[in-house]
């Protein structure tokens, strides 16, 4: 008990300064509340002030004096608990519309590493920021940091939801400065800007974090241990922020988009422009929950994806969401299954979004209308199509209820519908931890579907007409169907040991059409165990890792008990990590694989990586395997060399580029080659200031198919360009000027532009 009485008498200090802003005038300026996370001191009450700072990167402001001071941080990584050994400390007072965050770092500033990046790219060098928990809930976070040039980066955490999404855009004000012992950087938060229940005494979940480039070193001022839980439940605690609230602010953002696309048809490019008015609108229907309108939006990604080596696939390619408007408050539609997958809402004529919480229940709704649904089918023609230009409707509506502590349970209902046709969803899941070391997460979900019915559109067709129907639409007969899924997940997370096991199951009737399924009909069985191994005291490693993983696939409903075995994997591997940010691994797989009714047994499978970040002129990495393979397309044994390289080169603060490489070659059991694919692309980046960038990239593709005798039968070759000028004010309000443009042929020297594009977009955000 005695132990809590310097965190009582701190607390009671930092009380004192949140008076009338009259008192605090007549009053002396109050004694430095300053609190060592390394001693367990994470709890504090951040002074008041009548006004904040200037934010302009320098802490000599007067108000600043007045500020609780948060020291004494510790590693997370490479090792954790190793306390600072350069001297960091965060600085943290509000006012009636802001909180104020400060950080003054020590380094040498030589070695300060604060490029001129785009928004949400300062991981490329040093960086400090603040992780708050709006609603204390232990569950999720804002995270809102900055480099030494004021460069943002933001976005969210969520308990047991893998990596950060920076997706999210936040509105806050941020500068810094490097000075003559490291460098410092100020931040206004307008708590319009978080979220969080209003009441007379405000409390946050709250970590200040710092980042070191050069080393891999990350820094908490409250300490986070792998023994001690999740990382919610070890963040600190900044109570008794009186009189704030977090409003609710109306945003207008219109969106004027204007284009002109060439494709080739019959040997000439053939021009078609197009412009486009679009409104967004977000708006605070309560202090806690948020609804996001978007009518006729402009959901058109600025940058391609990148390409991938897709020869000899089993399943489909997997693409991230990239659209702003789908980014922002996903975490909540976030499941195991993959139920929600927002990049099948292609052309939205609108959309809806609500996010929130209230109380203990978090709320999420989306709704849109999506035209891509209508297009044509190829060989049936538009007049005789049922659902030929009929958009579908998509609406999810998800619940979380927090329970226990750092625990949920909820539930979702999804449907999809066009005309007759239709596919919902009803889900539940939970994630329970127990003892601080134990997770179980489970999920179930069951579905009921109608196909689409062609069979009168088939009818009504010509001879000639139906000659040439591809024959799967006659599959189209408006079926019902209904199916079953669901997955369970408990592991054990310590600083020495992780143990996970799974079990799931999917019917092969089961569809989420609103969802990502790469397929159904299986159960599956997941055991993993990794070990880790941390240096003592300082040496030329960090930290080893092991890991042995199971995984094994049964075709759903077959005998026995759950079916034939059509996949078993077992990888072996480890990892060694060096100091200065630093690492080798290598691994070994053993697979079976059952395909199209034949049985591939004992394939091995050798996997290697590797990479540095410790110079900033170049930071780069690799990762191979090489080993025994099935050709899916030929239903055949073979083997493949696969490899891949990255390179991010910093020539300056402002020029950067990078460059990477993927390449695969398959052969068949008899050595003859089935395909090959060399994959490089090239970007090149110039931030003229921190608003300003310009972006070139470069993609090459070439490609090689052979017949059975190993004799090439196809080859084809491809390169993109995209250029991209961006005037960033900031979220909200940008400014694009890009082109684009593909090339193909089966020869470098004999390739044809076939599509190229150039637009213009601008958007404006108006906060009321």
């Amino acid at each position: 008990m005695l132990r809590h009485l310097p965190l009582l008498l701190a607390g009671l200090l930092a009380a004192g300064t949140a008076v009338p802003n009259a008192a605090l005038a007549a009053d002396p300026p109050p004694a430095v509340l300053r609190l060592h996370g390394i001693r367990g001191e994470i709890r504090f009450l951040a002074p008041r002030v009548a006004k904040g700072p200037l934010i302009d990167g320098s802490l000599d402001d007067a108000e600043w004096q007045q500020a609780a001071v948060l020291d004494s941080f510790t590693h997370g990584r490479p090792v954790e608990g190793v306390p600072d050994s350069l001297g960091t400390e965060c600085f943290v007072l509000y006012d009636e519309k802001h909180l104020y965050v400060g950080f003054r770092v020590g380094d040498n500033p030589r070695l300060v590493e604060a490029p001129i990046v785009p928004r949400d790219q300062i991981w490329q060098g040093d960086w400090v920021g603040v992780s708050i928990d709006g609603y204390n809930d232990h569950q999720r976070s804002m995270f809102l940091c900055s480099n030494p040039a004021g460069i943002q980066m933001d976005g969210v955490d969520v308990e047991g939801g893998g990596d950060s999404d920076l997706a999210p855009d936040f509105l806050y004000t941020s500068r810094g400065r490097i000075t003559a012992n490291g460098f410092e950087v100020e931040m206004a938060i307008p708590f319009t800007t978080l979220r969080f229940a209003s009441r007379d005494s405000v409390t946050f979940g709250f970590n200040a974090i710092r980042d070191i480039q050069r080393n891999g070193g990350h820094l908490y001022w409250s300490p986070v241990q792998r023994d001690k839980g999740p990382y919610h439940s070890q963040m600190g605690t900044l109570a008794g922020l009186a009189d704030v609230h977090p409003g609710r602010n109306l945003q207008i953002n219109p969106t004027v988009t204007g284009s002109s696309s060439g494709r080739r048809e019959d040997g000439t490019l053939e021009y078609d422009s197009e412009s486009r008015f679009g409104i967004g609108a977000k708006y605070g229907l309560t202090t806690n929950l948020t609804a996001d309108l978007a009518i006729t939006p402009d959901f058109s990604q600025v940058e391609s994806d990148a390409g991938v080596v897709d020869i000899n696939r089993r399943f489909a390619i997997f693409f991230e969401e990239r659209r702003p408007f789908f980014l922002e408050g996903r975490d909540i539609f976030s499941t195991e299954l993959d139920l929600v997958y927002t990049r099948r809402i292609a052309d939205p004529l609108y959309g809806l979004r609500l996010t929130g919480k209230q109380g203990h229940t978090g709320v999420g709704l989306i709704h849109a209308m999506d035209q891509s649904a209508g297009e044509s089918i190829e060989s049936l023609p538009d007049a005789r199509n049922p659902y030929h230009d009929e958009s579908a409707r998509f609406d999810i509506v998800r619940f979380k209820q927090d329970v226990l502590k750092n625990s949920f349970l909820g539930v979702m209902l999804a449907d999809r519908q066009q005309r007759d046709a239709y596919n919902r969803v009803g889900f539940f899941d939970g994630r329970i931890n127990m003892l601080e070391r134990y997770h179980l997460s489970f999920e179930g979900a069951f579905s009921d579907a109608r196909d689409q019915d062609l069979r009168g559109a088939i009818a009504t067709l010509s001879p000639a007409e139906d000659s040439t129907l591809d024959a799967s639409l006659r599959e189209f007969r408006g079926q019902r169907r209904s199916g079953g899924a669901g997955v369970a997940i408990l592991t054990r997370n310590t600083r020495r040991l992780d143990v996970t096991a799974g079990l799931g199951t999917m019917s092969r009737d089961f569809r989420a059409d609103m969802g990502s399924l790469e397929r159904t009909g299986f159960v599956i069985y997941v055991l993993e165990a990794s070990e880790h191994y941390w240096s003592k005291n300082k040496s030329w490693w960090t930290n080893f890792d092991t890991w042995t993983e199971y995984e094994r696939h049964d075709d759903e409903g077959g005998a026995p008990y759950f079916g034939r075995m059509v996949d078993e994997e077992i990888r072996k591997g480890g990892e060694l990590r060096f100091a200065r940010n630093t690492w080798l691994g290598s691994g070994y797989n053993r697979t079976f694989t059952f395909h199209d009714g034949t049985e591939f047994r004992g394939q091995n499978r050798w996997n290697f990586w590797g990479g540095s970040e410790r110079y900033r002129l170049l930071r780069g990495g690799f990762d191979g395997s090489i080993g025994e393979t099935v050709i899916f397309g030929e239903v055949a044994k073979g083997h493949d060399r696969v490899f891949s390289m990255w390179s991010d080169w910093r020539f300056s603060d402002q020029f950067d580029a990078s460059l990477n490489l993927e390449t695969a070659v398959v052969e068949r059991d008899d050595d003859t080659r089935y395909a090959d694919i060399v994959l490089p692309r090239l970007r090149l980046g110039y931030q003229i200031t921190k608003e300003l960038a310009l972006r070139w990239i470069t993609e090459l593709r070439s490609e090689r198919i052979y017949d059975r005798a190993g004799q090439i039968s196809e080859r084809p070759k491809s390169v993109t360009l995209d250029v991209l000028g961006t005037y960033y004010v900031r979220p909200g309000t940008v400014v694009y000027l890009g082109y684009g443009s593909l090339r193909r042929g089966d020869a470098w020297d004999a390739m044809v532009v076939t599509n190229n594009n150039i637009f213009v977009k601008l958007s404006y955000l108006w906060q009321m």
